[in-house]
């Protein structure tokens, strides 16, 4: 369920060292500026660099603002992804497209595999140089 989920992801961010990819639906993000706000506050704190790739919307406006105190966001075209990758070792998947499944339902993967992360972190950077910064 989507409490588990941003527990795991809240201990993550607790966790992360050095950096932190996040990407995410307009749905949400909105739900992780409302649970998760503090955690990526702190993370920023100790130096952890944060990226966050996610639609811009109207609807995901407000929550992008929010959240760009702590991270460099991006628009995320085209592409419904939902996952977060921590220091190049943790992803978190989650598995079901939420504007389909109540949140309830909701089910993630978390690993912990430096080999098949940095392959994801890879590719998530070769996305990241095509995605524009968004303007608030």
């Amino acid at each position: 369920a989507l409490e588990n989920i941003h527990d795991q992801l809240y201990m993550m961010l607790k966790g992360a060292e050095e950096s932190v990819l996040l990407a995410t639906t307009e749905n949400g993000i909105i739900r992780k500026a409302e649970v998760l706000e503090r955690a990526f506050k702190k993370a920023k704190e100790r130096g952890v660099t944060i990226q966050i790739a996610v639609p811009h919307t109207p609807k995901s406006k407000e929550a992008i603002r929010r959240l760009s105190e702590y991270a460099t966001i991006r628009e995320l075209k085209g592409l419904k992804a939902r996952f977060c990758i921590v220091d190049n070792k943790e992803i978190l998947f989650m598995l079901m497209d939420d504007d389909e499944v109540h949140p309830s339902y909701d089910v993630a993967v978390w690993i912990n595999t430096p080999f098949f992360a940095a392959t994801l972190m890879n590719l998530f950077s070769l996305a990241w140089k095509e995605m524009k910064p968004i303007k608030n």
